[in-house]
């Protein structure tokens, strides 16, 4: 990781997977962690560019997050916390305040998680990644209905052609993607009354989602 050409974050997956390291009982040497601190601090710093964060695009997806030690977590989410307290438009450390709130799989997140998360995603409009995240977090309680067609209605109206993943790859992990997503879609949908006042919004989005789907089915 000392290269100067690659950026401490991508030297860290590029061990991480070259190596095989999937044992999140992995340790992180030292040296390493004082250079991920200081990445990550110095992304939550910058907050907001442009309509862009600096964190990395994939840091959800894959919860790399939790492969760091507990004390280099805390550290880091103290700093975020410093940095949104300083700046309560900050949706760089909104947003990592959200993914490590939002726990192991299976946990269910605190209360605490959906406030931020909320608060993250309106300052992030276009980050359909948060969105993903806040349906991921709903399928953890039957309580969170409502939130999680929020989630997918937003993941559809906020979704820009270009991005990566695409719209259908997004669909696909909430759809399919059994390791990190406990509830699909169709979960909700099935277990709706005829006279449940979601159930117009969960009819609308299972139809676009279809419609994702039939579209993609063409192209192949």
């Amino acid at each position: 990781m000392k290269g100067n050409s690659v950026g401490v974050w991508d030297a860290f997956l590029d061990t991480f997977e070259n190596r095989g390291l999937s044992n999140t009982d992995w340790e992180i040497a030292d040296d390493v962690q004082e250079k991920l601190v200081a990445y990550f601090e110095a992304k939550i710093d910058a907050g907001v560019v442009d309509g862009k964060m600096l964190l990395p695009p994939d840091l959800i997806w894959n919860e790399y997050v939790w492969r760091f030690p507990e004390d280099m977590r805390q550290k880091l989410r103290e700093h975020a916390g410093r940095a949104l307290k300083t700046d309560p438009d900050n949706g760089a450390a909104a947003k990592f305040l959200t993914i490590v709130l939002a726990g192991w799989n299976y946990d269910i997140p605190p209360d605490e998680f959906w406030t931020l998360s909320e608060k993250a995603t309106l300052l992030l409009p276009s980050d359909t990644t948060l969105c993903y995240l806040a349906f991921v977090r709903s399928g953890i309680d039957p309580l969170y209905f409502e939130k999680a067609v929020i989630a997918l209605e937003r993941l559809l109206e906020r979704y820009r052609e270009g991005e990566k993943p695409t719209l259908y790859q997004w669909l696909f992990r909430c759809c399919y993607d059994y390791l990190y997503v406990t509830s699909r879609p169709t979960d909700f949908y099935e277990q709706l009354e005829s006279d449940d006042p979601l159930r117009e919004r969960w009819t609308a989005v299972m139809e676009k989602i279809g419609g994702v789907f039939q579209e993609q089915f063409g192209r192949g």
